[in-house]
């Protein structure tokens, strides 16, 4: 459990996200953002958290809306992201959830589809 609780945010009009670090007294610091090496060139539109790579680490996982992909960024042990891996989600996805699916597994995704109204689930083979 964080002693720190940060929160991020997806800022579609920019093309970044900004990450709120926690201070720990209930307040939050000045936000980073940061435009993620261009994975989000046509903004990002959506995003949950988990520890999706089994290391400990609060991993963050993005919807590239007009990208139609998925960008998994792995969580560092300061507080930051690494590089972004980036998996198909889909036609038009706009909104995610990381769910427990499988009985002792790690968290998945579960991405919405806006054109299909369909769900796309990427299943976590990790850890």
């Amino acid at each position: 459990m964080l002693s720190k609780p940060d929160f991020v945010v997806a800022n579609f009009g920019d093309a970044s996200v900004s990450v709120f670090l926690g201070n720990g007294t209930g307040l939050f610091h000045s936000a980073i953002t940061s435009p993620a090496d261009n994975v989000f060139e046509t903004g990002p539109f959506a995003l949950t958290t988990s520890d999706f790579n089994g290391d400990g680490q609060t991993d963050l996982a993005v919807v590239a809306y007009e990208v139609q992909d998925v960008a998994l960024l792995p969580g560092l042990c300061n507080r930051s992201f690494g590089p972004a891996t980036l998996f198909g989600a889909g036609s038009v996805p706009y909104a995610i959830a990381s769910l427990a699916l499988r009985t002792g597994k790690p968290n998945e995704l579960v991405v919405l589809n806006q054109s299909t109204g369909l769900v796309s689930v990427l299943r976590n083979t990790g850890k």
